[in-house]
């Protein structure tokens, strides 16, 4: 009998736990609602998780909406729970205001996160906001065809080369030199680092090799362009920069409606956008030329060159305060 009581008090242990576990997790989150499927096959850990997720991404974190694309949803109807938690994310921040997020988002990530939002207006359970989406959601699909076709892409395995008679001889040593480390495929180590000098902010990367920083290349994003620059050094001394831009016609949420609302005649188009690359070429810390996609080539004034030198030792020596600071 004794034995019988142990067991049936054992057993309403175990009950009340899973009652209060089950009790204590949550369908919604500051308005947002988790759907069923994914919400039953959750732990009160993962459930926990998701809603602090929610709660950072509605406050315009953009780690926490990288963190949510990347949630482990189950598959299935989890992962379409999943898509309309993020659908519904976008009603309440508003379209601008999400675009701004997504935009430090890789291009591997927007298609897992446009994939969410396809599924999420397709098999939301909710009737007001699938039929809201299909209307309001389409300056984000805009943002993501667009980014898409945006490649500002890390230089690997390029020459450069010459496109006049001018400094040959001076050149071809920092021409090797960007040739070697251009080709290196297996570094020691890459330190990334947050950059917060634009509104939308960016990433440096630091690339070592045998303990020697050799490169780094720091991307910058706004909403109107986005720029990529990488610095080749020498003997721990920039050898030779390149840049590139695209700057965007109009910010990327820009659509006809805006158009109208400023009196403007030109909405966000891609065609219309503009990539530009400049190369500089460095000797001893002396910035001795200069090219620019929107130039011939021709040699630029002296005082011009020494602007540019110190504009980019600049930002090359905030780079490096960073990895001092370590």
């Amino acid at each position: 009998m004794i034995k019988m009581d142990n067991l049936i008090k054992k057993a309403l242990t175990i009950l009340l736990i899973i009652l209060t576990l089950v009790s204590c997790k949550q369908n919604e989150v500051n308005g947002i609602i988790i759907g069923r499927t994914l919400y039953e096959n959750q732990s009160l850990s993962e459930n926990r998780k998701l809603r602090k997720l929610i709660r950072q991404t509605l406050n315009k974190d953009e780690k926490s909406l990288s963190l949510l694309n990347n949630f482990w949803c189950g598959g299935g109807a989890g992962c379409y729970d999943l898509g309309f938690i993020i659908t519904q994310i976008i009603y309440k921040l508003g379209e601008q205001e999400f675009i701004k997020m997504a935009n430090k988002l890789d291009n591997k990530e927007l298609t897992r996160l446009e994939d969410f939002i396809r599924v999420g207006l397709e098999y939301g359970d909710n009737d007001r906001f699938r039929e809201m989406g299909k209307k309001e959601i389409e300056n984000v699909y805009r943002f993501l065809k667009s980014r898409k076709e945006i490649k500002l892409e890390e230089t690997y395995n390029e020459e450069d080369f010459p496109v006049n008679e001018y400094l040959v001889d001076e050149l071809k040593p920092i021409r090797e030199n960007f040739k070697r480390i251009n080709t290196i495929t297996n570094w020691s180590f890459i330190d990334k680092k947050e950059l917060w000098e634009t509104t939308e902010g960016g990433e440096a990367k630091f690339y070592y090799q045998k303990g020697k920083l050799e490169k780094i290349v720091t991307k910058h994003f706004g909403e109107t362009f986005q720029a990529l620059a990488e610095y080749y050094l020498n003997n721990e001394q920039i050898s030779f920069v390149f840049e590139k831009y695209y700057n965007y016609n109009r910010p990327i949420y820009y659509d006809t409606t805006k158009m109208r609302e400023n009196n403007d005649n030109v909405f966000f188009d891609l065609d219309l956008s503009v990539v530009i690359e400049e190369r500089s070429y460095f000797e001893n810390g002396t910035l001795i030329h200069k090219l620019e996609s929107q130039d011939c080539g021709a040699p630029f004034a002296d005082d011009y060159l020494l602007e540019e030198q110190e504009r980019i030792k600049t930002n090359f020596e905030k780079l490096i305060e960073l990895v001092k600071r370590e």
